[in-house]
């Protein structure tokens, strides 16, 4: 009789402190939602027609079809940051959209299908080819020109440097190959300053670093840490995994402009657990 008294004692305990934890924790929450899947799509210029980097209205269009069938919604990286950091929230299944460089094509060619589909993208904008274009390159949209196209505010800006997306002496992008540390530290920290001076309007441009090339290191993490960007992103292949109160950085992508249907896109974007 002892030992069955024991057992019920043990028991209710049990179901107490069950009972507890369900009633702190709020309805459908789980342990797990603390870590989330997000996977990040990496884009880089729209057009009529597809091309080399260049994905094409319709194309995108059954892109974002697919991701909508699927459940999925866009969320900015201002999102995650508040959900990592500030008790934010995310939808069920998030997924960031990324689009490098500021082509012109953004604003004319999948501006629209956002809008069609009311979903938001972040652009990583290269500082000094805001608004440059002729000469054989591509058009690089200004901020001007952001902001007469998207008056809803469906793009949100990020860093993909001020002027290191390229090759100079001694560097490949941020990242430093044979400068003196001193030196390399100087040149990065000035570069961030310079993205800095439109953070006030476009704060991802101060809190968020696509890195040039995907090329990174430990050397370029500590030193963009101490600028203030709190987000880092690679060409590294995957879906980010981000957890509250961690750090969001180095998070990989799936270049979304490999696939050249929905389906196709989905069946990458789903199989990576």
């Amino acid at each position: 009789m002892r030992t069955g008294r024991g057992a019920f004692v043990w028991g209710m305990i049990a179901a107490v402190l069950i009972g507890l934890l369900a009633w702190q924790m709020p309805a459908g929450c789980a342990v797990e939602a603390d870590v989330r899947q997000v996977p990040v799509l990496m884009y880089h210029n729209f057009a009529p027609e597809d091309g080399s980097y260049t994905v094409s209205s319709e194309r995108f269009r059954e892109h974002l079809a697919a991701l909508e069938t699927a459940g999925y919604e866009t969320v900015t990286f201002a999102q995650l940051l508040a959900w990592v950091h500030d008790g934010g929230e995310l939808p069920e299944k998030p997924v960031v959209l990324v689009s490098d460089d500021g082509y012109t094509g953004v604003l004319e060619y999948a501006l629209p299908v956002l809008e069609e589909f009311d979903m938001v993208m972040s652009v990583a904008v290269i500082g000094d080819l805001l608004g440059v274009g002729g000469d054989g390159r591509l058009p690089h949209f200004s901020l001007a020109e952001l902001a007469a196209a998207d008056s809803s505010g469906r793009i949100e800006l990020i860093s993909h440097s001020f002027g290191l997306h390229g090759m100079r002496e001694g560097m490949n992008g941020a990242v430093n190959l044979s400068l003196p540390a001193a030196e390399y530290e100087e040149i990065l920290a000035a570069d961030c300053g310079a993205m800095g001076l439109y953070a006030e309007t476009y704060p991802g441009l101060g809190q968020v670093f696509v890195y040039p090339y995907g090329a990174w290191s430990a050397e370029s993490e500590a030193v963009l840490a101490s600028c203030g960007y709190r987000v880092t992103v690679t060409t590294g292949y995957g879906a980010a995994q981000v957890s509250r109160g961690e750090k969001l950085t180095l998070l990989p992508r799936i270049p979304a402009e490999w696939y050249g249907s929905g389906a196709a896109l989905l069946d990458a974007v789903s199989g990576i657990r």
